[in-house]
């Protein structure tokens, strides 16, 4: 409000927590490069929050974060460096959110609308050397993020995936069982029953 010079609260319809956009500031982490921001979406946001959350409660040590696109992925995994920062360098804040990795694979074809209104494909993919290699940091550090769009939807195993996170959840419920089926584990005092986290 310019007279008051206070923010407006603005009210925000959750169908739209995708659309619509905020710069997030992290003043207290500031250097001689400034001070560190990202655009994210609303949801993306709050995703991340939660990543942290289970993250510091000892829930989950690798999740794999699906997200709606790559650009999306990018803006999570910024967002989550930036915010483990900030929790390890806080007061008697968790020294194991500092050795948390993170990292990015995609091959993803994404659907773009275009002004006229006809939605267009664009396939966006990362070498086989580089996917292998964030798989495998993900596999072989104590704690890591892995973000995707759709490539490990299927046909990947990752033993070591211990929760799900879906920033774009499927219409198709197959797709939703497969995508938590990566985090999905025989527990080991009972053969008969699979646990895993989904978010």
């Amino acid at each position: 409000d310019p007279k008051t010079n206070r923010p407006v609260p603005v009210g925000v319809n959750v169908k739209n927590a995708s659309k619509v956009f905020m710069e997030v500031l992290f003043a207290d982490l500031q250097s001689g490069k400034g001070v560190p921001k990202v655009v994210v979406t609303l949801k993306e946001y709050a995703g991340m929050i939660l990543v942290i959350r289970l993250l510091e409660q000892g829930q989950v040590r690798k999740p794999i974060v699906f997200c709606p696109s790559a650009a999306s992925c990018r803006r999570c995994m910024a967002l989550l460096r930036l915010l483990l920062r900030r929790h390890s360098r806080a007061r008697g804040g968790n020294e194991y959110l500092k050795d948390v990795g993170s990292g990015h694979v995609f091959e993803s074809a994404t659907e773009y609308a275009l002004e006229d209104g006809e939605p267009r494909k664009s396939k966006a993919t990362m070498s086989l050397h580089v996917r292998k290699y964030l798989l495998g940091e993900f596999q072989s550090a104590q704690s890591y993020v892995l973000f995707n769009t759709n490539l490990l939807s299927t046909g990947v195993d990752l033993p070591c995936c211990d929760g799900v996170v879906l920033l774009s959840p499927s219409e198709k419920n197959r797709t939703v069982l497969q995508r938590w089926g990566r985090s999905l584990r025989v527990e080991s005092h009972n053969v008969d029953t699979k646990t895993g986290t989904l978010a």
